[in-house]
C-alpha cells in the first residue's frame, strides 16, 4: 500500500544528491534546486505508485500513463542517481510503496495510442493527460515547475523526443 505523500517527502538521502551533482556535470542549478528536484522525484514516484495501485484495484478506469516527459528530464536524472544506490532505492520503494518501481515505467496506453494514432497524437495525449494528473494531485505550482521551469535544466545532449520509451509496432 502506498504511504501518504507527506511520509514519502520526509525521506532524505544526501548520497543521492551527491551522486546527482557528480553525474549531471551539465547541471548548473543550486544545492537548494537540487533538493527540490529530489523532492519532485519523490512526488513523481508517489504519483506513479498511486496510479499503479489504482489501476490494479480498478482496471476499468482510464488512468493516465505516469512516465517522464521531456520537460521533466532533470527529474529523470535524479531518478537515475537514486537507482544507482540500489539498496537505498529498493528499501525506499518497499517501505513507501510496497513494490519496486521500475524504470522506465510501462506505458501501455501510450503504446496503444502510438499504434492506433501515430507518434505525434500519442505524444500529445500522453503529455496532456500527465499534465492534468500532476495538476490534479499537486496543483498548479508543481505542474508549472515540472512542465515549464525544469526546461532550464535540459541536458545539452538531450533528444527532442517528448517520451522516453520507444513504442514497438
Amino acid at each position: 500500500m502506498v504511504k501518504p505523500l507527506e511520509e514519502v517527502l520526509a525521506y532524505e538521502n544526501k548520497w543521492v544528491l551527491l551522486r546527482f551533482k557528480q553525474a549531471c556535470h551539465w547541471y548548473k542549478g543550486t544545492d537548494e534546486e537540487a533538493q527540490l528536484i529530489f523532492e519532485d522525484l519523490k512526488r513523481f514516484l508517489w504519483l506513479y505508485a498511486t496510479i499503479e495501485e489504482k489501476r490494479k484495484v480498478h482496471p476499468e478506469l482510464d488512468l493516465p500513463d505516469i512516465s517522464i516527459a521531456h520537460a521533466m528530464e532533470i527529474i529523470d536524472e535524479m531518478w537515475h542517481a537514486f537507482i544507482l544506490y540500489t539498496d537505498f532505492y529498493i528499501t525506499f520503494c518497499d517501505k513507501y510503496f510496497g513494490m519496486y518501481l521500475h524504470h522506465p515505467v510501462p506505458c501501455e496506453k501510450y503504446i496503444a495510442n502510438f499504434k492506433e494514432k501515430g507518434e505525434t497524437k500519442a505524444q500529445e495525449i500522453f503529455v496532456t493527460e500527465l499534465v492534468e494528473c500532476v495538476y490534479e494531485y499537486f496543483g498548479e505550482e508543481i505542474a508549472v515547475r515540472w512542465f515549464d521551469e525544469y526546461f532550464k535544466f535540459t541536458s545539452p545532449d538531450s533528444s527532442t523526443s517528448e517520451h522516453h520509451i520507444t513504442a514497438k509496432e
